[in-house]
């Protein structure tokens, strides 16, 4: 079947004209290349923004000079309005785009594209292109199997859902080049026409799984975290080669003192590390912090091993990652998020990755411009409150309804205290108790983590004493666990509340995701439509998103401005909390602060 190729421009009295350029032959084997016109001309975008704003949905595909916004380029948008026909407009000859402004910040037609962060990064902040409705089909797949581990790179995707072959080979080709052949045009078409059948097909599936709700949430969320990646954190660079200089020191003295104890050896070598501690009498299970965390009463200089290890893990992860991550142009880090990155629906982080930088002083490396304000906004106790709305216990929500302490309840009925007898200890305790426990974990998983989490030593007599007393108490969540157990091996899919589904086929069910993904997944659909909220109240504003972590989200904003944002930014979150949680109220904590330690 042969395919025109053309080149699309406008003449003086306004009408298209279409030249064509070439006639071939496509005999790709599965996926064709539809039809498609080049444009070379900004008048032109009228008449193409008049045909595709009638259209209910366009496929949206871009291919950049590179991947960094702040230093690349668009060399090609390519917009479908059919999966048989695409414009491929040539952005080293359009200059702006804003005869298409109108139909992208419309509701309609929808926009497809595949990694919906990627594309909003380019046309958003370099040709001011703000989107109305969004569908991503990455995020999509990633919806529609979750738990199930499929790939989702397009190609993949199109396989799985289209049973087409994309061939990708031109993705890494010279897009920098002044002129482009037809075969990289043909690859750009069909990157954008497909993307039509796709949804189509994808969409079926959304419905039939009852995933509409939360598809929008993670499509709409793109908005806000192309903003957090694009806008990324301001680094004090003075700050991170201090923290730097003082933590190789720390490391020089701790490493003298395993060559002291120990003779010298690769404290990253495992094997090694067993050698040296076997030559001293202790047989660790492994090498990890936990496990020679037991040891250190008997042998007190392993506690050498574990400091040299938390901080060499520091320093590698936060503090070289920090350094090697600065960008050359706006002197910031500009994390990648996954949104979906955990199949609870938890974001993930990295290069480098923020969601990993340790509480405390280290914080202050991430510190406001001058004039500016950083405002880091969380929420309080948000899993243990969508505990209690799930599970319905009446002893979770009297308390947070009366605003009572959930820790030192639950310190004094597992100590059999008296409220005001309770010590830092025994609240330290109950910390462990509640986010183990409600989880589904056992007397032998409680004691691990009690220790290795909370530093909190506990027998099994005591744990087991105090699983008895914990759901004695709380009986609601006793009876959603045992719901939950009861059923477990029936389970197609455990849900959050908005209805995003954990898959099962036939692998087995560990009682921790059963219980788990429901609390840290409506979390997560909790903190996006939290973003999505702040984003559309600050968007094209002095106002940035700059990070989010699990429960927390910061602001960076001017400092004239800085009271009334917080309380701009604690309205928005507890409204998205509202959204899930019915039965108790919101609580979100908001900081003023010069720099990310502030809170």
């Amino acid at each position: 079947m042969s395919y025109k190729k053309h080149s699309i421009k406008m003449n003086e009295d306004g009408q298209l004209s279409f030249v064509e350029i070439s006639q071939t032959l496509s005999d790709l084997p599965l996926l064709k290349t539809p039809e498609w016109v080049l444009v070379e001309d900004e008048k032109s975008l009228y008449k193409i923004a008049e045909e595709i704003s009638s259209c209910k949905v366009i496929g949206v595909d871009i291919e950049t000079t590179g991947l960094d916004p702040h230093l690349d380029k668009v060399r090609l948008l390519q917009i479908a309005s059919s999966n048989n026909f695409v414009y491929i407009i040539d952005m080293y000859k359009v200059n702006d785009l804003v005869a298409l402004k109108d139909v992208f910040i419309s509701n309609k037609p929808v926009k497809i594209m595949h990694n919906a962060i990627f594309e909003q990064k380019f046309l958003k902040y370099q040709y001011q292109l703000d989107f109305g409705t969004i569908y991503d089909t990455m995020l999509a797949n990633k919806l529609i199997y979750n738990g199930l581990q499929k790939r989702n790179s397009l190609q993949e995707v199109i396989k799985d859902e289209l049973g087409l072959f994309l061939d990708k080979s031109l993705q890494a080709s010279m897009w920098k080049s002044k002129n482009l052949d037809n075969m990289q045009l043909d690859y750009a078409a069909k990157d954008a026409a497909v993307l039509i059948t796709l949804r189509e097909k994808q969409i079926k599936k959304i419905q039939k799984y009852k995933l509409t709700e939360v598809a929008k949430i993670e499509f709409e969320c793109t908005k806000a975290t192309a903003e957090m990646e694009y806008n990324g954190m301001a680094v004090d660079i003075a700050s991170l080669e201090t923290e730097k200089v003082k933590f190789e020191q720390l490391l020089k003295e701790l490493q003298k003192d395993l060559i002291k104890y120990f003779g010298k050896i690769n404290i990253n070598s495992h094997q090694q590390v067993a050698k040296a501690l076997a030559s001293k009498g202790i047989y660790p299970e492994s090498t990890s912090e936990k496990s020679l965390k037991k040891y250190i009463d008997k042998h007190s200089e392993i506690k050498v091993f574990i400091d040299y290890k938390s901080l060499n893990k520091i320093y590698s992860s936060t503090l070289e990652s920090l350094n090697k991550n600065i960008h050359p142009k706006t002197k910031r880090v500009h994390s990648s998020y996954n949104q979906f990155g955990a199949a609870s629906g938890r974001m993930s982080c990295y290069d480098p990755n923020l969601q990993n930088v340790p509480r405390g002083e280290i914080r202050r490396i991430f510190k406001a411009p001058e004039g500016r304000k950083l405002i880091i906004a969380d929420y309080s106790q948000i899993e243990l409150r969508i505990i209690a709305e799930i599970s319905k216990d009446e002893t979770l929500i009297k308390a947070f309804n009366q605003n009572k302490d959930i820790h030192n309840i639950t310190a004094s009925v597992v100590t059999k205290k008296d409220m005001n007898d309770l010590t830092k200890d025994d609240r330290q305790k109950a910390k462990a108790v509640n986010f183990g426990l409600v989880y589904g974990m056992g007397t032998r998983g409680l004691v691990r983590y009690a220790s290795n989490s909370f530093n909190v030593d506990m027998s099994m007599p005591e744990a087991e004493d105090i699983y008895h007393e914990f759901f004695k108490n709380y009986k609601g969540i006793k009876a959603w666990h045992e719901k939950v157990k009861n059923n477990s091996d029936d389970i197609p899919f455990i849900e959050t509340l908005s209805g995003r589904k954990r898959f099962y086929q036939d692998e087995k069910r560990f009682y921790s995701e059963l219980f788990n993904t429901p609390v840290q997944g409506t979390g997560a659909d909790i903190l996006k439509l939290a973003l999505i909220y702040l984003f559309n109240r600050f968007n094209n504003s002095s106002t940035k998103l700059v990070n989010s972590v699990h429960d927390e989200i910061i602001i960076e904003c001017n400092e004239t401005s800085a009271k009334e944002v917080r309380e701009i930014v604690v309205k928005e979150m507890i409204r998205a909390g509202k959204k899930y949680i019915k039965s108790i109220p919101i609580v979100v904590d908001a900081t003023l602060s010069d720099t990310w330690a502030g809170k």
